[in-house]
């Protein structure tokens, strides 16, 4: 079967549109077998995050229009990703070497999980189809991720293979989805229409902009979680760099990008993360690496060959299930055949010498395992707050965003500014993921501990029901 090929959020949402050429590529890959697939980063944008320059927010209807459309173009949300660890997927996001240049966070996001979806998937070469060219960063800079860009081949002789005819598909967008377009404000002059001086022209301009649409409140992010000291979570030393930014005692929208937050929001939550993720592996190794290290298993291994060699001397067969599902009742009918032989003795003494020291590694395990929880369950919950607050306000200035923007569009005066502050949302937003996922990891790693110290007091439960019929008459 071809490989799948991914797709950018441009070109997916071209195709919602109608874009004819756009839709005609996509027929063309799915005519030569190839599954349309997007990140669930990208479909976040798309139905959550994307509004069509100057256009009215997409309400719930055309929301819903655009999942339908999505279904009807034949894309899919591609999750496989989810089956790499979260450890390698935030390393293919955030630590990939761009060939040069700098790479948005949001195209990090998509490329990085690219990667990591098509080593799940076993594409060697994933390709990923968009609208950019030239310089842009899903064009020039996606070889650092192993990914081969694909640009739209404008018509210029025949279609795309496996292309529709020709005609434009009605667009996925409801017939009321465009808003009326702005009154134009009325330009103040003399009653013959004489034209105003430019500065009082600007200004009336300005007043009836501000009324079709407010200018951005003042954003702050006051009720971020303190610092908690010690490891993994002391790397999140955040409300300082909140507070420099201007965040803590609320930030306007014009200082957005003349400030840098997002640039220094960044530097400073993906440093944190990295030097977390690398302080969380050094102290909290998983639940399987520790049951390695007390070598479980070769102990195990140990206490069934002294039994069976035992077996052996009477010419008798060992049990597997000595140490097996059954070893409950396979050791206590072994313990009972070997009371009665007159090298019992012998016999009692190597069973207790390795029945004694696999008991003890399970028991220092437990007690380790005990105390790594206790140690872990805390700072996850630490880094899960964190990561809820980043989200939080960050979907809060992107919903302020979409209830004001069908205002705004009319409105250059403020418009920008509302884009900026949609910008910081979405910042917020992936920078909340990007943490998120480091805790998800942490929450894991405490259920390992759990379920693994649960199998090994269940392991000694049985063995110590098992032992008093070993003991010698």
């Amino acid at each position: 079967m071809p490989d799948p090929i991914w797709l950018d959020t441009n070109a997916v949402s071209e195709a919602i549109k109608g874009d004819i050429d756009v839709r005609n590529q996509l027929q063309a890959f799915r005519g030569a077998g190839r599954k349309l697939l997007i990140t669930s980063h990208v479909e976040s944008e798309l139905l959550n995050g994307n509004v069509i320059t100057e256009t009215k927010t997409p309400p719930p209807a055309l929301r819903a229009a655009k999942v339908a459309a999505l279904a009807q173009l034949g894309i899919e949300t591609d999750r496989s990703a989810d089956g790499i660890s979260g450890q390698k997927r935030r390393s293919y996001i955030f630590d990939t070497k761009a060939p040069s240049g700098e790479v948005s966070i949001s195209d990090r996001m998509v490329l990085g999980t690219i990667k990591a979806s098509a080593e799940a998937r076993g594409v060697a070469r994933p390709e990923v189809f968009t609208l950019e060219t030239g310089s842009k960063a899903m064009v020039s800079q996606s070889s650092g991720w192993g990914i081969k860009a694909v640009v739209l081949q404008k018509p210029g002789g025949a279609p795309p293979s496996g292309a529709p005819p020709a005609g434009k598909p009605p667009a996925a967008a409801p017939s009321n989805g465009t808003p009326p377009a702005a009154a134009k404000p009325p330009v103040p002059g003399g009653a013959n229409g004489a034209t105003a001086d430019a500065t009082t022209t600007a200004r009336a301009m300005k007043a009836q902009t501000r009324n079709l649409a407010p200018e951005p409140p003042k954003i702050t992010i006051a009720d971020h979680p303190p610092t908690r000291e010690g490891k993994v979570t002391r790397f999140f030393d955040d409300r300082p760099v909140l507070r420099k930014v201007g965040l803590v005692g609320g930030v306007t929208a014009l200082n957005i990008a003349s400030g840098k937050i997002m640039e220094k929001l960044e530097a400073h939550f993906l440093g944190a993360l990295d030097k977390a993720s690398k302080d969380f592996a050094a102290h909290f190794p998983g639940a399987p690496a520790l049951a390695a290290q007390a070598s479980l298993e070769a102990l195990k291994s140990q206490a069934s060959k002294s039994l069976a060699s035992f077996m052996a001397a009477s010419g008798r067969s060992p049990n597997p299930k000595a140490f097996g599902n059954d070893r409950v009742a396979a050791l206590r009918a072994t313990i009972a055949w070997l009371a009665g032989r007159k090298d019992r003795a012998g016999a009692q003494q190597q069973f207790d010498a390795a029945a004694t020291t696999y008991i003890n590694a399970m028991a220092d395990l437990v007690e380790r395992l005990d105390a790594l929880r206790r140690e872990l369950a805390p700072r996850a919950a630490d880094i899960r707050l964190r990561s809820d607050s980043l989200l939080r306000h960050g979907e809060t200035l992107i919903a302020l965003f979409d209830a004001t923007m069908q205002y705004a569009a009319a409105a250059p005066f403020v418009r920008e500014q509302w884009y900026d502050v949609r910008s910081l949302g979405m910042t917020l937003r992936t920078l909340g993921e990007a943490v998120g996922s480091l805790a998800t990891e942490m929450e894991e790693t405490t259920r390992g501990y759990e379920r693994l110290q649960r199998a090994l007091l269940d392991e000694l439960q049985r063995i110590s029901e098992a032992l008093p019929d070993a003991a010698p008459a």
